[in-house]
């Protein structure tokens, strides 16, 4: 009859052994209890753009022209928007991405840095993909020419499968704007 190979806890060789799956259980214990501390509540955490921009959607408005990219900025990885409004008329040009669910009454945190060549106000906000008109949340923020640190706490007011965290009226007028560290955590 084969038994188990035998693990010793120490060099010693008179100490106490456990079966193979002991250790296992320990280690899933320590990811559930440490987990939150490593980020595992994050449901966006800037992946410094690896992926070029590319989980990030552009939707031109009306009126307006837009193009997407991945930049270098003070060292750090940026999404840049460019935008030229043709018009002069306001244009609604947006960027998200699609991201997994809302629990309803969860607290949530939506981070970022960004920053405008002419100064603006955009809309970051939440909704669920396919009900664009239930919003989960939105809130102005008012961008200047130096990178500034946003953070908005909000309490989901009701659940929602894959959501979309995005930032609109970025065509307002003839402008470009950038984006880094973007994160969305429960809180």
């Amino acid at each position: 009859m084969n038994t188990p190979p035998q693990f010793p806890l120490s060099r010693n060789r008179k100490s106490k052994t456990f079966r193979r799956g002991f250790p296992a259980v320990i280690l899933a214990a320590v990811f559930v209890l440490t987990a939150p501390l490593f980020g595992q509540n994050e449901l966006i955490s800037n992946d410094q753009f690896s992926d070029g921009g590319d989980s990030w959607k552009l939707q031109p408005g009306r009126n307006a022209m837009a193009n997407q990219s991945v930049v270098t900025l003070d060292e750090e990885p940026a999404l840049q928007i460019e935008v030229e409004n043709l018009e002069q008329k306001p244009a609604d040009v947006r960027v998200q991405r699609v991201f997994g669910e809302i629990a309803d009454g969860t607290t949530y945190v939506v981070r970022f840095q960004a920053k405008a060549a002419v100064p603006a106000k955009i809309i970051p906000y939440i909704y669920p993909e396919k009900e664009r008109a239930r919003v989960l949340w939105r809130v102005e923020a008012n961008l200047d020419t130096e990178w500034q640190e946003f953070s908005f706490s909000f309490q989901s007011p009701g659940a929602g499968e894959e959501c979309v965290l995005g930032f609109s009226q970025l065509g307002g007028q003839t402008n470009s704007f950038w984006f880094k560290d973007v994160t969305l955590s429960v809180e």
